[in-house]
């Protein structure tokens, strides 16, 4: 992890973080309000990954307007997921179908235990 790539990271938050605080007081309080009422349903579904995962993220974003702890977390978040569609594209072909594969008997599997029935 070099110290470009986190900082390209962070400058990606704070870009977004600039922005919304040109916005009116009441929506940026709405905002964070949101983020934190995000978090904590996605705590609660921690055992649901498939929906607590995204909640989660989807919160730490939200919050990341306002707060320096979540622009450090956002930032990570960003940083390796930027390593990961990296390492993905170096596969080689077959390497990807495999992958791409599991992913899609996991998504099914959730779907048909979270649905089934």
């Amino acid at each position: 992890m070099s110290a470009l790539d986190r900082d390209a990271a962070r400058a990606r938050v704070g870009e977004a973080r600039a922005r919304h605080q040109q916005r009116p007081m009441v929506v940026r309080v709405a905002v964070a309000a949101a983020g934190f009422v995000l978090l904590a349903v996605a705590i609660f579904f921690v055992w649901f990954p498939e929906v607590g995962l995204p909640l989660a993220l989807v919160a730490l974003r939200l919050l990341a307007l306002e707060f320096d702890w979540a622009v450090t977390a956002q930032a990570w978040i960003l940083l390796k997921w930027a390593q990961l569609r990296g390492w993905f594209a170096r596969q080689s072909l077959l390497a990807k179908f495999a992958w791409s594969a599991v992913l899609a008997i996991i998504l099914v599997g959730a779907i048909v235990l979270l649905f089934g029935r």
